[in-house]
C-alpha cells in the first residue's frame, strides 16, 4: 500500500509505503501509515492512496474514486439588497487545458429557499458524481440579475492556496480566471467528499437541450435532452418528453455505465399561443432512486400572431400614436431620438433595429423626472406578449426607477389608472442589447395603454428598440381620421415638364357627432438626392363617416426618376396616429422623344392596400436583377431573376397577410428589407 501527500504547488511533500498480509477474499483491513503527518501550514492539501500487487488483474479498483456527496455554500447577509433566494450550482472535471475547469459533469436546476448569513447544503447523493482522480470544481451559479441574487461569502483568514479562482459566464459558456487578492481570502464554497459507491440499476435525467425560449405560432421543434447512466451495468431505459396538453413522445434507449447519451424525440409543431412547462423522464426496472427520474423544464413561450411593432424610424417623439407625459421635474427633455452619436451619452451602441432607437439621458434635474412614453390603446387577444430590446447605462447602481406599466382606463398617467407589470430596476444591460418579454395575456379580451416609465435626478440611461406585440393590435379609437388607400392620386403617369395634379383620400372614422378639423400636409422628395422638391397643405373639415380626396396645388417634376411622397394628417384630438400617414413612391417619366437614364442603382419598395408590395427600381446600365422574398420562416415564396436594359422598371408581388423579408440584387447595388402585409 502506498500513502502520498501532494501541497497546493503539487509538490509532493509526504510519502510512506506498508504491506499487508494474509488479506482473506471478502475481507477489508485498516491499515496506519508511519511517520505521522503534522500539516506545516494552513491550506488545502492531495492526499493519495493506492494499492500494488503482483499479477492483480483489475488495476482500475487501485485508488479511491471520490464521490462528491454534497455542497455547502455560505451566502452574504444583507448584501446585496433586496438579494433572493435562488440559485444553482455546477460540478466541472478539470480535464480542460493545464487543469482548468472542462467538462461540465452536472449542473443543478434552479434551488429555492436559500439562507443568507448561514451554510447551505446541497444534497447530491443521488447524482453519483465520482471523479478517479479526486480532483474537480465547484461553482456557485448566480441567478436573477443585481440586486435581486445572492452574494457569496468570503472567510478573510483562510486565504486561497492558489491566489485564483475560476469564474464561469452562462452567456457565452465560457471560463476565465479570477485573481482572488482582491477580497483577500477564500470563497466559503466546499464540498462534502464520500467513497465512490454507484448502485448496479441507476438512470437519471442530465439536461433538458430544447425546446427552450419563445417561439412562433406554427413553428415545428424536436425535443432533445441527455440521460445519464450513474449505475455500473449497461441499461436501456424508456425515456419521454411530455409537453401538457400538445406533446407527449417515448423512446428507449441502450445506454453503457457511467455514460451520458443525448435523446432526441420526434418532431411536433406549436399549434396554439401561450406559455407551457414541459419535463422529460426515464424509467428502467430496478431504478434504485427515482427521484431523479424526472426533470422540468424552463417555460417555453408559443407567441400569437405579430399584431403590432414600433422601430422608431421615424425619428421623433413621441413616436407616431404614442404620447410622452413629463410628470416630475418639468425641466426634463423626457424621451429623445437615439442613433448612438448622441453629445448627450457616452453610449455609442447602434440600434438593434434599423437607425433609430429612443432614450432617456440621466439628466442632473432640480429633482427626479418622472417621464412615460405611453403607446397607442391596444386590442389584446389570447396569450398577448409585448417584448422589446433595452440597453442601460450607468445601471443598476445609479437607478432610481424603469419600468412597464398598464392602463385599462385613462392614457394619462396622472389619472391613476396604471398598474406595474414589470419592474426592471434592477434588470442592467450596460452598452449592449438585450431582450426584454412582457407577459399580457392577463389582459386578454381587454384594450389597454402600455407604458414606460422612467424616474431619475443625475441617475442611469436607458434605451429601448424593436417593440413588438403579438396578439396586440391598434385599438378603436372615439376620434380618429386615417388615410385609407395608401397610393397618392394623379402619380401614375407623371411625366417630366408635365403638371401633375396630385390628391389623397382621407376618413373620419370618428366616433364622436361632430366634424373633424384636419390639415393633409404633402411633401415630395426625389429619390437619388433626398431632395424636397414639393410641400403644400390643405386645411379641410370632414363629416363622421366621411370619405374624400383632398388634392393639393400643381406640381411640375423637372427630372425623371423615382420620388417618394409623404402624407401627414394633423388633428387636434386623434390618439390613433399610426394611421395618419402615407408613404408613397412612384416614377416620373422622362418627355417623350428623350432616353434619359437613371445615374445611380436605386431601389423604393411600396405596399399595396390589395395585399402587394410593388418593388421600384432603377439602372444606370444593362443589369441582371435578382429579387427573393422571405416568409417568417425563412421560406423563399417568390423569386426573380432576369436580366434588365438601363431604365425604370418594377416588380408587383401578391402576398398573404404576414411578415416577409426581401433581399434584392441589381448590378453593383443590394438591399434587404421587413414588409409587412395587413389585408
Amino acid at each position: 500500500m502506498g500513502f502520498e501527500i501532494y501541497d497546493a504547488e503539487d509538490n509532493q511533500i509526504y510519502s510512506s509505503t506498508a504491506t499487508v498480509t494474509d488479506l482473506a477474499y471478502g475481507e477489508t483491513q485498516e491499515v496506519t501509515f508511519e511517520p505521522d503527518w503534522t500539516p506545516p501550514a494552513e491550506g488545502n492539501y492531495t492526499a493519495v492512496a493506492y494499492t500494488m500487487l503482483e499479477g492483480d488483474e483489475d488495476p482500475t479498483n487501485d485508488t479511491l474514486t471520490a464521490q462528491v456527496n454534497g455542497v455547502l455554500l455560505y451566502f452574504y447577509e444583507g448584501w446585496p439588497d433586496p438579494g433572493g433566494d435562488r440559485f444553482r450550482v455546477m460540478i466541472c472535471d478539470d480535464d480542460g487545458p493545464d487543469g482548468a475547469p472542462g467538462t461540465k459533469v452536472y449542473v443543478s436546476p434552479v434551488i429555492s429557499g436559500a439562507t443568507t448569513g448561514a451554510w447551505n447544503y446541497v444534497d447530491l447523493s443521488a447524482q453519483y458524481i465520482g471523479f478517479e482522480d479526486g480532483s474537480f470544481y465547484v461553482f456557485y451559479i448566480q441567478v436573477g440579475d443585481y440586486p435581486y441574487c445572492l452574494g457569496l461569502c468570503v472567510d478573510g483568514a483562510i486565504n486561497s492556496p492558489y491566489g485564483t479562482a475560476w469564474d464561469y459566464y452562462v452567456d457565452g459558456d465560457s471560463f476565465a480566471v479570477d485573481d482572488l487578492s482582491w477580497i483577500g481570502g477564500d470563497w466559503l464554497l466546499r464540498a462534502e467528499m464520500v467513497p465512490y459507491s454507484p448502485p448496479a440499476i441507476e438512470v437519471a435525467m442530465y439536461d433538458i437541450i430544447a425546446p427552450v425560449g419563445m417561439f412562433e405560432l406554427g413553428e415545428t421543434f424536436v425535443p432533445m435532452v441527455k440521460i445519464r447512466n450513474i449505475g455500473t451495468e449497461t441499461v436501456s431505459p424508456t425515456c419521454g418528453f411530455v409537453i401538457p396538453d400538445i406533446y407527449s413522445e417515448e423512446v428507449t434507449v441502450t445506454v453503457e455505465g457511467g455514460e451520458i447519451v443525448e435523446v432526441t424525440f420526434p418532431e411536433g409543431t406549436f399549434e396554439a399561443a401561450g406559455t407551457y412547462y414541459p419535463y422529460a423522464y426515464v424509467y428502467v426496472e430496478g431504478d434504485e432512486n427515482p427521484a431523479n427520474d424526472t426533470m422540468y423544464g424552463e417555460p417555453v413561450v408559443v407567441l400569437p400572431p405579430l399584431g403590432y411593432e414600433e422601430g422608431f424610424e421615424a425619428a421623433v417623439i413621441p413616436p407616431p400614436a404614442w404620447q410622452q407625459y413629463i410628470l416630475g421635474a418639468p425641466e426634463s427633455p423626457g424621451w429623445q431620438v437615439y442613433t448612438g452619436t448622441e453629445d448627450w451619452t457616452w453610449v455609442e451602441t447602434p440600434p438593434i433595429e434599423g437607425g433609430y432607437a429612443i432614450g432617456h439621458n440621466d439628466d442632473d434635474l432640480s429633482y427626479s423626472a418622472e417621464d412615460w412614453l405611453v403607446t397607442p390603446l391596444l386590442d389584446i387577444s389570447a396569450g398577448a406578449r409585448l417584448t422589446f430590446y433595452h440597453m442601460t447605462y450607468y445601471a443598476p447602481s445609479w437607478t432610481e426607477y424603469r419600468g412597464v406599466w398598464v392602463s385599462t382606463g385613462a392614457r394619462d398617467p396622472s389619472a391613476g389608472d396604471y398598474v406595474e407589470v414589470l419592474d426592471m430596476s434592477g434588470m442592467a444591460s450596460d452598452e449592449e442589447w438585450s431582450l426584454v418579454d412582457v407577459d399580457l395575456s392577463p389582459y386578454e379580451g381587454q384594450s389597454a395603454y402600455v407604458g414606460f416609465k422612467y424616474v431619475g435626478d443625475w441617475a442611469d440611461e436607458w434605451f429601448i428598440d424593436g417593440v413588438k406585440g403579438y396578439g396586440l393590435t391598434i385599438g378603436e379609437m372615439p376620434w380618429d381620421v386615417s388615410i385609407p388607400t395608401p397610393e397618392i392620386e394623379g402619380v401614375e403617369a407623371a411625366t417630366e415638364g408635365a403638371a401633375v395634379s396630385m390628391g389623397v383620400q382621407v376618413y373620419n372614422s370618428s366616433m364622436s357627432p361632430e366634424p373633424t378639423d384636419l390639415r393633409a400636409i404633402m411633401r415630395v422628395v426625389y429619390g437619388p438626392t433626398g431632395a424636397i422638391v414639393f410641400n403644400d397643405f390643405r386645411d379641410v373639415t370632414v363629416d363622421p363617416g366621411e370619405s374624400r380626396t383632398v388634392y393639393f396645388d400643381e406640381w411640375v417634376p423637372i427630372q425623371p426618376g423615382n420620388y417618394i411622397g409623404n402624407v401627414v394628417l394633423q388633428t387636434g384630438m386623434d390618439p390613433n396616429l399610426s394611421n395618419n400617414m402615407l408613404v408613397d413612391t412612384f416614377t416620373v417619366a422622362a418627355k417623350l422623344g428623350v432616353s434619359e437614364l437613371p445615374t445611380t442603382y436605386d431601389l423604393t419598395v411600396k405596399t399595396l392596400n390589395i395585399g402587394a408590395v410593388r418593388f421600384n427600381y432603377a439602372l444606370p446600365k444593362a443589369s441582371n436583377i435578382e429579387l427573393t422574398i422571405y416568409d417568417a420562416m425563412g421560406r423563399i415564396v417568390h423569386g426573380v431573376s432576369k436580366m434588365e436594359d438601363a431604365g425604370y422598371g418594377d416588380i408587383t408581388v401578391q402576398l398573404d397577410s404576414g411578415v416577409y423579408f426581401y433581399h434584392y440584387v441589381g448590378g453593383e447595388y443590394t438591399r434587404s428589407g421587413k414588409i409587412i402585409i395587413f389585408k
